[in-house]
């Protein structure tokens, strides 16, 4: 007789749970989900030592006839997917058909449910059916589960503390009382409270969760094409030393996800303390055949048809909420962003002055003249600046000191991946050493895919569309012509006429003012400001001879 058999069905199931139920938190995931798949209301949850001896879950949503009720309970039974075809379209919670077989044959399980009237009553131990009754039941499901892994001792010996255990179900419960703001759920362990949330909104949710109020609660909003971001964002002030406080969901499911959480602390970037962590819950949809969430049994991992774009709206989403990597402005702002390192986004009601972080106490913003100029009074003298020229030349600077200081690479935690055309492609491999020395690292992986890693400690903007507007300028040969790209795409990039700036945006573009002097000049040769005396403005006006 050969070595290799068959396992016998009652192995398999146990071996199998193991990839859904982890812990006591795994099955409170699953069964909360259920119940919102169910369409529930309410939805309460009861705990016994942290749910290693108990977990029951009672909602009313709609429940199951007796026939449904039996084969829920058998492996891969489900009432949301029936063909392959649906598998790429899943917009649902669950659609594996796994949760309750795999609960089932590792615990004591016990499942009530009704649509309304009589309800069923099926009773299963370690996998194997013990009893099937009949109980009158309001609409709605119950489900227990006693002593998780307890024909599973190996597993059960992994298991944490009460305490360890109950703080794993916090979490999972946090996620699903962000996701449904009009749900009402309840947490308890042998009759005391530890969590409740009554129906209400996002922000009121989020603040209560967190420990803030609501005026403490950025709410954020953006869209490319079909993708749309929402969601809540605690002012950056407030900070966890962990990553728990980060909730992300993709078309409502809770997901742990690298590139969306990477997206997230690029776009807070420069308003975080290294080591500090802020607290968000954001909503993506996205079209269901753009996003596999079939690629693990718990359901918490997806994959994205188009990465990049993912990351960029999340990022760009993020970054506008604060208004830009250094400023407070507001998401419904019309906004600016240069692709080139300085982000500038915001609104401009009304200005009476702005406190300059200078060393000259004396100079004093006035006000915008055309959309184009700033007045500023310097030592009792009117300066006019031009907007436009004074950011072009910034931008130009932020770019002439990448190549200068070689080797300052800030690496990506999710790399960029992005098609070119094969013309942009070959210019881009012609200027290779040039962006290497600014502290550009990136691969050009054939069939026109290039993926960026990294990007110099100076860059702040849109990777992809900088190397985008680079490969159209076409190649660089010589120190003259790489000065001249940078004085072009400074230009392209600047503000124009009209755009709006917040005070904070004005004050950086003046401090950096300030830091190079008033004869300062655009990449171009013209004049960034223009000084008058209170003389030249009175003889203006023949009030001097």
């Amino acid at each position: 007789m050969g070595r290799v058999r068959p396992l016998p069905p009652s192995l398999v199931s146990k071996i199998a749970a193991g990839e859904v139920v982890e812990r006591p938190a795994s099955v409170v995931k699953e069964l909360v989900e259920n119940s919102m798949d169910a369409g529930a209301c309410q939805v309460e949850v009861e705990l016994e030592d942290g749910g290693l001896r108990l977990v029951r879950v009672v909602d009313d949503g709609e429940g199951m006839e007796e026939e449904d009720a039996l084969l829920a309970l058998e492996e891969y039974s489900t009432s949301k997917i029936a063909t392959i075809q649906d598998l790429s379209c899943i917009t649902t919670l669950g659609f594996r058909g796994e949760a309750l077989h795999a609960i089932a044959a590792v615990s004591r399980f016990t499942l009530f449910t009704s649509p309304g009237g009589l309800g069923t009553v099926v009773k299963v131990e370690g996998g194997v059916l013990k009893s099937v009754s009949k109980k009158p039941r309001s609409r709605g499901t119950t489900v227990e589960v006693r002593d998780l892994f307890f024909n599973l001792r190996a597993r059960r010996r992994f298991l944490r503390s009460s305490a360890t255990e109950r703080s794993h179900i916090l979490q999972v419960m946090k996620e699903y009382i962000l996701a449904y703001p009009k749900v009402r759920f309840l947490l308890r362990e042998r009759g005391e409270v530890l969590l409740e949330a009554l129906p209400g909104d996002l922000k009121e949710r989020a603040a209560a969760l967190w420990g803030l109020k609501p005026k403490d609660i950025l709410s954020l909003e953006a869209q490319d094409g079909s993708m749309r971001l929402e969601g809540v964002l605690a002012a950056p002030h407030f900070t966890r030393r962990d990553a728990r406080g980060e909730f992300f969901f993709v078309n409502g499911r809770p997901v742990k996800d690298r590139l969306l959480a990477g997206a997230l602390m690029e776009g807070m970037r420069t308003r975080l303390v290294k080591g500090e962590y802020p607290f968000c819950g954001l909503f993506l949809s996205i079209p269901p055949e753009d996003v596999d969430v079939n690629v693990h049994p718990s359901k918490r991992e997806v994959k994205f048809r188009r990465p990049y774009e993912v990351a960029s709206l999340v990022k760009r989403g993020v970054a506008a909420v604060l208004g830009g990597p250094s400023s407070t402005g507001s998401a419904e702002s019309p906004s600016y962003s240069s692709h080139l390192g300085l982000s500038l986004q915001g609104r401009m009601e009304r200005v009476e002055e702005v406190r300059m972080p200078f060393s000259l106490p004396s100079w004093r913003f006035l006000g915008e003249y055309a959309g184009l100029f700033f007045l500023v009074e310097m030592e009792g003298d009117l300066v006019l600046v031009d907007k436009h020229a004074l950011h072009e030349r910034m931008l130009y600077d932020t770019i002439r000191e990448g190549w200068e200081k070689r080797g300052r690479v800030r690496l990506l935690l999710v790399p960029l991946e992005f098609s070119m055309e094969e013309t942009e492609f070959s210019r881009l491999m012609g200027t290779r050493e040039v962006l290497e020395g600014m502290g550009f690292r990136f691969q050009l992986k054939g069939e026109g895919l290039c993926e960026i890693k990294g990007v110099p400690q100076w860059f702040q903007g849109d990777a992809v569309a900088f190397f985008r507007s680079w490969a159209a300028e076409g190649e660089v040969v010589g120190e003259e012509e790489l000065v001249a790209r940078a004085a072009s795409l400074a230009c392209r990039e600047a503000v124009k006429a009209g755009d709006a700036l917040s005070v904070d945006q004005i004050d950086r573009l003046l401090a950096f003012l300030e830091s190079r002097g008033l004869d300062l000049t655009c990449p171009h040769g013209r004049p960034v400001a223009v000084r008058l005396s209170k003389g030249d403005v009175e003889r203006l006006f023949k009030r001097r001879i």
